[in-house]
């Protein structure tokens, strides 16, 4: 898709470029330390991507509308994980392309429900990070693995060519909310 500003879309995908690089540091670090591990790398890099996916539903509707852009862009930015057939079941498929269409109503009570199914994925990713983090400058790690989410965020936003004040400032809660209370928790999990 043509974006309005595909710079946006740029800089939102060489962040992600970054977290992936920080991710895969994590599994091979973590795997170096426990060789036996049955971990999924796979699946480790989905968790992350479907939190991200639905961080960014969260934002993109922050200006009233989930434009065909930016729920594009979503779709298009991830490349392990994708929400949308995670959430699909026998009775219910979604699409992106139906998540464009579907009324506010019906996304943000869509929404909702992502946020509360997610959580048990997003505290099994957050606990591998809390682990590799302890092993190495934890706060240094998480801000950068936080400060990347919040430029893809950003890019992702303005791609309809405008990142709304209430599209940033949702960046923040759901950065919070999302990535790091789970990570708190996890820590908390660790140090007992």
């Amino acid at each position: 898709m043509n974006y309005t500003d595909p710079k946006s879309f740029e800089k939102a995908k060489k962040a992600y470029d970054n977290i992936q690089v920080l991710l895969n540091g994590t599994v091979d670090a973590f795997l170096a330390e426990n060789p036996d591990s049955d971990f999924d790398r796979g699946i480790f890099l989905r968790q992350y991507d479907y939190a991200l996916q639905c961080m960014l539903l969260a934002v993109v509707l922050g200006d009233g509308v989930a434009h065909p852009e930016e729920v594009d862009a979503i779709h298009a930015i991830a490349q392990n994980g994708d929400l949308m057939q995670m959430i699909s079941n026998e009775r219910v498929t979604w699409s992106w392309e139906e998540h464009a269409e579907a009324s506010p109503y019906l996304v943000t009570k869509m929404q909702l429900t992502l946020e509360e199914r997610l959580q048990d994925i997003v505290d099994d990713f957050s606990a591998l990070i809390i682990v590799s983090a302890s092993q190495t400058n934890a706060d240094a790690y998480i801000d950068l693995l936080l400060e990347n989410t919040r430029r893809i965020a950003e890019g992702i936003a303005g791609v309809d060519g405008a990142l709304d004040p209430n599209e940033s400032d949702i960046i923040s809660v759901k950065i919070k909310e999302i990535f790091l209370e789970s990570l708190r928790r996890a820590e908390m999990k660790l140090r007992h």
